[in-house]
């Protein structure tokens, strides 16, 4: 049974509402931004699906306007998203644009989101991931991230989206808004495959650094 936020029906309802609302607005603003991408690794146009992206939590607002615009041809695709009020918000947006949740995160419905994690990978969907989400620290990674890649057997595709115009809103990982008009770079690493032996610690080390400097 998927995760649901602990809140009333009613309150649930108003957190779907402000979902499409807040996913409206961003059709809106996507329709004006000028994205580019840089990609020296040639992720997208030679590694074949399915991928597991990793994005760092406060660039989710562009994430389903630059997937959309920028993966040819199209392809299914899952994010994990929390069981919490605000991942409720979240997963209406994504599912406005297309795209699936899996709901969960370590303190809550973890083991059942990584399944379907694992289902939608096999079955050919690419993933996306906030290694630093939903509590933080702000731009650090937590394992789970390394454990999917390790059991999927999937690279970790570090991404970072770099805005011109934005707002930073005061929230823990200074959550950012793209204005319209404003230029958009999507920055692609080096893929990082993860072996059944690899060392978790260096795995997180090399994808904090590679979603900083990419």
């Amino acid at each position: 049974m998927a995760q649901r936020p602990k809140e009333s029906e009613r309150r649930i309802a108003r957190r779907r509402r402000d979902g499409r609302l807040i996913a409206a607005l961003l059709k809106a603003i996507g329709r004006t931004l000028r994205f580019e991408r840089w990609d020296p690794h040639r992720v997208f146009d030679s590694l074949p699906h399915p991928h597991i992206y990793a994005l760092w939590h406060n660039r989710l607002a562009c994430s389903p306007i630059w997937y959309r615009r920028l993966v040819s041809p199209p392809q299914r695709h899952m994010g994990l998203i929390s069981a919490s009020g605000d991942g409720e918000v979240l997963a209406t947006v994504m599912a406005a644009f297309g795209i699936d949740a899996a709901r969960g995160s370590s303190s809550r419905g973890g083991t059942e989101a990584t399944v379907k994690l694992l289902r939608a990978l096999a079955e050919g969907s690419d993933v996306t991931v906030t290694p630093d989400g939903p509590r933080g620290p702000c731009y650090r990674v937590q394992a789970g991230v390394v454990h999917l890649a390790r059991l999927s057997g999937r690279p970790i595709i570090p991404a970072r989206i770099e805005l011109g115009w934005k707002i930073e809103l005061g929230t823990w990982d200074r959550f950012q808004v793209p204005l319209p008009f404003s230029r958009c770079v999507l920055r692609v690493g080096q893929p990082i495959d993860v072996l059944p032996d690899a060392d978790e610690a260096a795995i997180i080390r090399q994808l904090e650094e590679a979603m900083s400097t990419c």
